[in-house]
Formats: C-alpha cells, structure tokens, sequence
C-alpha cells in the first residue's frame, strides 16, 4: 500500500477484500467531491458496530500508507445487513 495512491488502493478494493473476507464484499462507489464511499455488505449479525467502526479505522490506515493526507473515514449508513462509509483525504 505504501507504493500505491489511493485511486489505485481503491481500484482494487473489492478484490483484496474478497481474498480475506469471504461471505462478505466490499464495494467502492466512485470519487466525488466530498470523498469516496465504500459499502461493505456482510450475513445479517456478522460485524456489531465496534467491529465496524475497527474497519473504519483500518481503511483509515490503508489510505494513509498510500499517501492519503489526513484520511478521515466515517460510517455514513448501517443496517444489519450492510455498512456504507465516506472516506474522505
């Protein structure tokens, strides 16, 4: 990650996610101008907030070791089913 920008972290997102993170799927849904939101969907009970909001984190530091300056990821939207990030740098 610490090579790559994030346009190309998140190019490749759903992939990397798919290759740790099976039964679940993480999506980007494009660049605008307020950032990038990213929409993990998961079984129903799967991830509680704190595990969630851990993710957020976690993309957090990705973003930043591919030279995101001051990421700030926030969970926008949940449900037990799904969870929908705003990524913004």
């Amino acid at each position: 990650m610490v090579v790559a920008s994030p346009e190309l972290l998140l190019r490749y997102t759903g992939k990397r996610w798919e290759n740790f993170h099976r039964g679940s799927a993480l999506h980007h849904d494009g660049v605008s101008d307020d950032g990038v939101r990213l929409t993990l969907t998961f079984p129903a009970g799967l991830f509680d907030e704190l595990l969630l909001r851990g993710y957020g984190e976690a993309f957090a530091a990705a973003l930043e070791a591919a030279c995101a300056r001051d990421p700030l990821v926030e969970i926008e939207a949940r449900g037990p089913r799904f969870a929908r990030y705003l990524a913004r740098w």
